[in-house]
């Protein structure tokens, strides 16, 4: 839900006071994990926590404000760069001293940092003025501020977002499709998007989204862009440690080293992007040219599944398939804001970066679908005998296990997982195509000749 009202908040209340208030929470939720006493408590200021979860998009939102066009994506290009190598160490590092000193200490050792934070930013932070939104006076009451969110808009975006991820997560695993459940959490779905851009349209004085951003071309394009993108590297995050451990029997920890192998290519992509809308000041270029690197990489690892491709070429076009996942990711946030006014452009980065999260869950949940549809399906009409049904099942819930079967049921599950994968990349490859389209009809305005 942060990230939904970020862009909002802070321009009704200004970014220092949003970005302070974040950090607050964080520090609170995190102190709270530490000294929780029980399980409520853990989950509660875990919930605390993640209300500030907003940083990562309050950041860009600032620089928009605060960078000249010509160098936004340059800036942007940087904070993705120190966002993805914090994931990085992060994973690790949590599990080193969470298996050495204990899982609170996890949170513990953020206390001190997040406190530093906190006091930098009170006393260093420069607060710049925030134009308020729709309006030609700044109010100066904090139920006037208040009133220049869309929180009905919020709360009905938000109730069918939740009830779309639910569905796909839950649907053809713990539930099956046909399940009144599934069925109703869609129809919640449905609805609710209805109503969002039923209000948003007639009856919100502050929309959440407003006209301007459902009319510019190019926003809706970078949105529609970053929801597939995030599809698809969601999905690979899904499949590629399945196929790792079920067709090729790494063990998890290799095939958690091996999901790492794009991570040089994605930073690359970041900083390079950035240097090349610095000067060149366009970007419609740089996407088609990224959307085609990783087209060409997908169809490679395609074919690398089958056994037709050396392992050595697939590994090089992967982590191009890297470079330019990482570009585009730059570029997209840069084209979404490039023909909106500048008092739009933290509303626009809101719901760019929750187009995001929403693409991420969704390529997880899907991908896992498609794999478990195949298993289901063509497992049965290779495996037979008295323990078959068993045997499936074990394979179908325990698939980094499969090592424990014998050869020749090891061999049937790695034919099965391949066309599975295959399948998947196939809708990633699908999902490439359409967006090579769709780029083609944005504008390719000159950053350079806009104002900051």
């Amino acid at each position: 839900m942060d990230i939904r009202i970020v862009g909002q908040f802070s321009k009704a209340f200004g970014s220092k006071s949003v970005w302070i208030t974040l950090n607050v929470m964080f520090l609170i939720g995190s102190a709270g994990s530490a000294y929780s006493r029980n399980f409520m408590q853990l989950i509660a200021s875990q919930a605390i926590s993640g209300l500030g979860g907003g940083l990562s998009t309050l950041v860009n939102i600032m620089l928009h404000d605060t960078v000249p066009s010509d160098k936004l994506g340059m800036y942007m290009s940087y904070s993705n760069i120190i966002l993805m190598i914090s994931f990085i160490f992060g994973a690790p590092c949590g599990g080193y001293i969470s298996d050495t000193f204990g899982w609170r200490y996890c949170y513990m050792i953020a206390i001190l940092p997040l406190t530093l934070i906190l006091c930098l930013s009170i006393y260093h932070l420069k607060s710049y003025d925030d134009a308020p939104i729709a309006t030609a006076t700044k109010p100066t009451l904090f139920t006037d501020k208040l009133r220049m969110v869309d929180l009905v808009g919020i709360t009905l975006l938000s109730i069918p977002t939740v009830s779309f991820v639910c569905a796909i997560s839950f649907g053809g695993t713990v539930y099956a499709w046909s399940s009144p459940i599934i069925i109703a959490a869609f129809a919640v779905t449905l609805l609710g998007y209805i109503l969002f851009f039923l209000h948003q349209k007639r009856w919100a004085q502050y929309p959440l989204l407003p006209r301007a951003l459902i009319h510019d071309r190019n926003f809706i394009i970078s949105c529609i862009c970053c929801l597939l993108m995030h599809v698809i590297t969601g999905g690979a995050t899904a499949t590629g440690p399945q196929y790792l451990m079920g067709s090729l029997h790494f063990s998890m920890a290799d095939a958690g080293r091996c999901s790492l192998l794009a991570t040089p290519g994605v930073l690359a992509g970041y900083y390079l992007s950035g240097r090349y809308l610095k000067h060149a000041g366009r970007f419609s270029r740089l996407m088609l040219t990224c959307i085609a690197m990783q087209t060409l990489s997908w169809s490679t690892m395609y074919f690398w599944t089958n056994g037709d491709i050396y392992s050595a070429v697939t590994l090089f076009l992967y982590i191009l398939g890297g470079i330019g996942c990482g570009a585009l990711m730059v570029s997209l946030a840069v084209a979404a804001i490039s023909t909106l006014p500048t008092e739009l452009g933290g509303t626009a980065l809101s719901m760019f970066y929750l187009a995001t999260n929403v693409g991420t869950t969704s390529g997880i949940a899907c991908s896992s679908a498609i794999i478990q549809r195949t298993l289901k399906v063509l497992l049965p009409t290779r495996i037979d005998g008295p323990d078959a049904a068993k045997v499936i099942e074990f394979i179908i819930t325990s698939i980094r296990r499969v090592k424990e079967l014998s050869p020749e049921i090891q061999q049937i599950v790695a034919d099965v997982i391949a066309i599975a994968v295959q399948h998947v990349i196939s809708s990633f490859i699908l999902c490439l195509v359409f967006m090579f389209f769709i780029t083609l009809c944005m504008q390719d305005v000159s950053l350079k000749k806009r104002k900051a």
